[in-house]
């Protein structure tokens, strides 16, 4: 009787732990048995440095130079008021992928480091329990460490023609399309085209510039990743493009109209082109594999055009983008939202796009609901932050709403100047260099490039291009104190290494 009773209890105690197991598993993987191929397959296409108003889609003003972005921005859904969290590219990267502004993800809070540290997760980590595939397509250099971000596949941006080669990304993309597709998986690709960063297409150094590039990758996959292998690697040129240049385009308003800028934007115009047929190819490779009407597609630039006062900075030239997400039967054709958005929101919307709980941890929110409903408020405002790059400590914290930009310069409040007062630049700064010496305002432009006041507030509506700052006129600006007030909101928030120095600032100016 005890060894019946014994084996009673041991088959009551299995069936209880049978049952909670098949629970676990319908909670924590809902899709992964059964519904594997309800799950959408998405793709993240992002270009590097492109200002958020090169695509005519986005008030872009030179005719044909994005069609295949325009056409998608027609097909899906466009978003007016996006912002990256950062205008670096392994900063504005490591949001994408984590849901996590820079201070948060990454290893040593307050610097340029981009290690995303343990306990933060990225995307391929969210959705490996779900049976997707995942593959890097360029940029892989910036993930760091590319074994954290946990991709199944990396085709790097040496082998595709330096990040430049638009076919040579569809034949790596299209290829592992079709091996997810033999396996009968989902997919999660995130593509990222090198145009139109410099060198820009065309200048008489982007070849040299190339090959010197293309090395110095081949250096980063043998050092540092040592499960890739870069023997059968051999640079590739990428596709000539010339038409753009020489043209004598006008450049961005936040630059003096010069001969130089003129010349350098026609260059970059040429990498834009570009970077537009990497869009198409991409969007190409989908529909050729009957992949499309089962893809959430997501569109973006990682920062803007690397000139003077966009990348690097935190001014709306410097952090926001042009952005669309297309997705059959979801999104409304030829659509548009004002509604303020930032590259917080990527992760928690691709979570909520394939049926999983979006962590509380997570500062963004998922942008589906403005699929339904374009002039719902989303943000209140949005947030950009930047640490400096390479050594150079160039702190910069900005607030965006739909009426103003406010900014704390940390160096600034400090006494540094930004890049310690020098860097070599391109042929913008070379004029701008120039021009300053005969004439006055190109001076005055110039000289605030290196020494930032403290505290910069701009209109948004009237003053995009952030060339008058309204604390220069009027040091009580009647949302001063609520800008002030949110940003020390903020910097707590993230446990910023510089809430310090801002609550340094706040006294000594109530001391005034």
């Amino acid at each position: 009787m005890k060894v019946a009773k014994v084996r009673e209890v041991l088959v009551k105690i299995l069936s209880i732990s049978t049952l909670l197991m098949l629970s676990t598993l319908a909670r924590a993987e809902p899709q992964t048995i059964a519904n594997k191929a309800a799950l959408p397959n998405v793709i993240l296409i992002a270009v590097d440095d492109m200002g958020f108003d090169t695509p005519a889609s986005f008030g872009g003003v030179v005719k044909g130079l994005t069609p295949n972005i325009d056409a998608l921005a027609v097909k899906g859904m466009s978003f007016r008021q996006a912002y990256n969290t950062s205008s670096r590219c392994g900063p504005s990267r490591g949001t994408m992928m984590t849901g996590q502004y820079q201070d948060v993800y990454n290893e040593k809070p307050g610097s340029s480091n981009t290690t995303v540290r343990k306990g933060v997760k990225t995307i391929p980590e969210y959705l490996a329990p779900l049976g997707y595939i995942t593959g890097l397509f360029g940029k892989d250099s910036h993930y760091k460490p590319l074994k954290k971000y946990a991709f199944d596949h990396v085709s790097p941006m040496s082998g595709m023609g330096v990040g430049r080669s638009p076919s040579l990304y569809a034949a790596n993309v299209s290829a592992f399309i079709k091996q997810a597709k033999k396996k009968g998986q989902p997919f999660f690709i995130s593509t990222n085209t090198h145009d139109p960063h410099r060198p820009f297409a065309g200048q008489p150094q982007e070849i040299k510039s190339l090959k010197k590039r293309f090395k110095k990758e081949l250096k980063h996959i043998k050092e540092k990743q040592p499960t890739m292998s870069a023997d059968n690697i051999t640079y590739v040129r990428p596709p000539e493009v010339t038409q753009y240049s020489g043209k004598n385009n006008k450049g961005p308003g936040y630059l003096p109209d010069l001969p130089e800028v003129r010349d350098e934007y026609g260059y970059y115009l040429n990498s834009a082109h570009r970077a537009d047929k990497f869009v198409g190819a991409m969007i190409k490779v989908l529909e050729e594999n009957n992949v499309l009407e089962n893809t959430l597609v997501i569109f973006l630039s990682d920062n803007g055009i690397h000139v003077p006062f966009a990348k690097a900075n935190v001014y709306l030239a410097s952090v926001k983008t042009p952005f669309v997400v297309y997705w059959q039967g979801k999104t409304v054709a030829g659509t548009a939202s004002n509604s303020l958005i930032s590259t917080i929101d990527l992760v928690p919307t691709i979570l909520d796009a394939v049926g999983l709980d979006i962590p509380k941890n997570l500062p963004g929110k998922s942008l589906l609901g403005l699929v339904s409903d374009p002039k719902k408020v989303h943000h209140s405002h949005v947030v950009a932050t930047l640490n400096g790059v390479h050594g150079e400590h160039f702190e910069m914290r900005s607030i965006i709403d739909q009426e103003h930009i406010y900014i704390y310069n940390r160096f600034a409040h400090k006494g540094y100047k930004y890049y310690g007062g020098e860097f070599s630049g391109g042929l913008s700064l070379k004029g701008m260099q120039r021009a300053a010496k005969k004439d006055p305002a190109v001076k005055k432009r110039l000289d605030f490039l290196w020494q930032r006041a403290p505290e910069e507030i701009y209109d948004v509506n009237k003053d995009p291009s952030a060339l008058n700052n309204l604390l220069a006129q009027d040091n009580a600006h009647k949302k001063l104190a609520t800008y002030r007030q949110a940003m020390h909101a903020l910097m707590k928030s993230i446990d910023d290494p510089y809430l310090a120095d801002f609550e340094d600032l706040l006294d000594q100016s109530d001391a005034k």
